[in-house]
């Protein structure tokens, strides 16, 4: 139970997200299970930040990683290195916001194993606007669409079941706004003379928390859904894409394996020990609902639902 100083600098955000906060939280952690084989985790953006971070851990820990990464060039010294830690890992090249490319995965993956473990890690944060081979905005196809399209594809295919988790990885930033499907599906070229990547990304993270939600309500792909996110880390993507607020809090970013922990840690532990119904931060369920005004409507979730079936529908 959180005492009264716990609570003012949980509050406070800056005293929270921040790496203090994790060394504070980690006093009252448990120990992440060092042998985890048997366990088969995708994961996606798996070459860099925490997505590798996170890969890393479970490698040393004897399980089968599958890193889906979007450059082999790019992804080729941390593919090396996690097969030199661990023989079973694998990679395969995947841009997650294609759906094509998608498509083209579940062909590629092997079918003699389940997935255990689906981490939904990929992310970016456009400086400019663009739009993917399929006409969608990046932000969007790649952190809603690409993820839902991966989900629909593998059940499909067989190689998720009611055993599997799905884990978004999310962001504070997500709990500024309110989902908005007029802003994240808006294609207009007034939109993209003015468009902001930085509350592009908002809106999809937030979209993220309410697609983990409507999973678990509907019951889709069999899988359970969990969200999390990983306080304020130091990596690149931070760095390039939000230069003053890293040169702002540099010296306070968590390193990207703390920012990796609670994933690894929802990775590692049995379903029945997981609540679904909120976002998991530092390895506890919070409110994903932490501003006034921000919680949508059932209307608009479905809304936003039926917007993602009416796109994948279209696109195969």
């Amino acid at each position: 139970m959180r005492n009264i100083k716990d609570f003012l600098l949980d509050t406070s955000i800056y005293f929270s997200f921040d790496q203090s906060g994790f060394l504070r939280h980690a006093k009252s952690f448990e120990e992440i299970p060092q042998d985890l084989s048997g366990l088969n985790a995708l994961i996606t953006g798996a070459n860099a930040g925490i997505g590798y971070e996170t890969a890393k851990s479970l490698a040393m820990r004897n399980a089968r990683v599958m890193m889906l990464c979007r450059n082999k060039e790019k992804s080729e010294e941390a593919y090396q290195t996690l097969k030199n830690i661990n023989p079973l890992t694998q990679r395969y090249i995947v841009d997650m916001s294609d759906l094509d490319s998608i498509a083209q995965l579940s062909i590629e993956l092997p079918t003699s194993e389940k997935i255990h473990c689906i981490i939904q890690n990929a992310g970016l944060m456009p400086q400019q606007y663009a739009q993917n081979k399929q006409g969608l905005e990046t932000c969007l196809a790649t952190h809603i669409i690409g993820p839902i399209a991966l989900l629909k594809k593998l059940h499909k295919d067989q190689r998720i079941d009611q055993h599997t988790k799905n884990i978004f990885v999310s962001s504070g930033g997500g709990y500024t706004k309110k989902l908005d499907c007029a802003a994240m599906f808006d294609y207009s070229e007034e939109r993209r003379e003015k468009y902001d990547g930085m509350q592009a990304y908002a809106y999809t993270k937030r979209a993220q928390m309410v697609l983990n939600r409507i999973i678990n309500e509907k019951a889709l792909f069999d899988v359970r859904s969990y969200c999390m996110h990983p306080g304020w880390a130091s990596t690149d993507g931070v760095k390039n894409a939000m230069p003053q607020f890293f040169d702002f809090t540099q010296q306070r970013l968590r390193t990207p394996a703390q920012g990796a922990d609670t994933v690894i840690y929802l990775a590692s532990r049995y379903q029945e020990d997981l609540d679904t119904d909120g976002i998991w931060f530092d390895r506890v369920l919070r409110n994903d609902y932490l501003l006034w005004g921000t919680k949508e409507t059932q209307a608009q979730r479905e809304e936003f639902f039926l917007r993602i079936e009416e796109i994948l529908n279209t696109n195969g």
